[in-house]
């Protein structure tokens, strides 16, 4: 894909303010987007969203889209356990805002981890996920599958924060697998009460379904139980990774919005 994927226009509409709708109609009460490549242009293509909140990554080209999704997830008041660490023996060390946060209790009790380039999820997907989240027995991880197939996005639940946050994933290539992929860290809600983060910040790696983000997000949650959730939801498998892929998804919504 040799355009920046984030801002292919679906119908006069950017993937990533697609995506960003897709979150907001589900539950989420906030999205984060985290920004690399073409910060003006992602912020203008949102900014007459409610409830949207951007992150920088300075460093997008150096690091993987792992790191956005542990940027994001501080950012939405994530705090993992050397920060609280460090605010108890007055040596912070990370965003105070973000310890404040935490302290006040206002941890979300589950995220999406979504990619900015799969904007065909439907509300009701989002939904079924908050709500398996919300019971206390509920694995920490929750994915979408249709058909069989693992989807997006990727549910995470409290108790798997700190696995995240505290590992270290090796820096990736400049740029990613092709430099041009809107990539995504995103926020649940509903009734898993939660909060939210999202994004599209320009690297080729994918993240959500547990899978990869550099391969640091399959390796941070290796320990963890992942349950996944069939769903009546073609969406949740599509994206825009190469030509054919873009193809089907225009397809796709197409059909969609055509029935109403």
């Amino acid at each position: 894909m040799g355009a920046f994927k984030p801002l292919i226009e679906l119908d006069g509409e950017p993937l990533i303010r697609r995506t960003v709708r897709s979150a907001l109609a589900g539950g989420a009460r906030e999205v984060r987007v985290v920004l690399g490549r073409e910060v003006d242009r992602v912020r203008a293509a949102l900014a007459d969203m409610p409830d949207v909140v951007f992150v920088e990554n300075p460093l997008y080209a150096s690091t993987d889209m792992f790191r956005s999704v542990q940027m994001a997830m501080r950012d939405v008041g994530v705090a993992d356990a050397r920060m609280l660490r460090d605010a108890i023996l007055g040596r912070a060390k990370g965003p105070l805002e973000c310890l404040r946060t935490r302290l006040a209790g206002h941890e979300p009790d589950a995220l999406f981890i979504l990619p900015g380039d799969v904007p065909a999820v439907a509300p009701s997907t989002f939904e079924a996920l908050a709500q398996r989240a919300a019971d206390p027995l509920s694995p920490p991880l929750l994915r979408p599958l249709y058909q069989g197939g693992h989807g997006h996005p990727l549910l995470v639940r409290r108790e798997a924060y700190p696995a995240i946050l505290t590992f270290e994933a090796s820096i990736g290539s400049a740029g990613g697998a092709d430099d041009d992929s809107g990539a995504g860290a995103g926020g649940a809600s509903g009734a898993a009460g939660a909060s939210g983060a999202g994004g599209a910040d320009g690297r080729g790696a994918t993240a959500g379904g547990g899978a990869t983000a550099g391969g640091g997000l399959k390796a941070a949650l290796a320990g963890f139980v992942l349950e996944g959730i069939e769903v009546a939801d073609e969406g949740v498998l599509l994206d825009a990774d190469t030509p054919a892929d873009l193809t089907r998804l225009k397809e796709y919504l197409t059909a969609l919005e055509s029935r109403g």
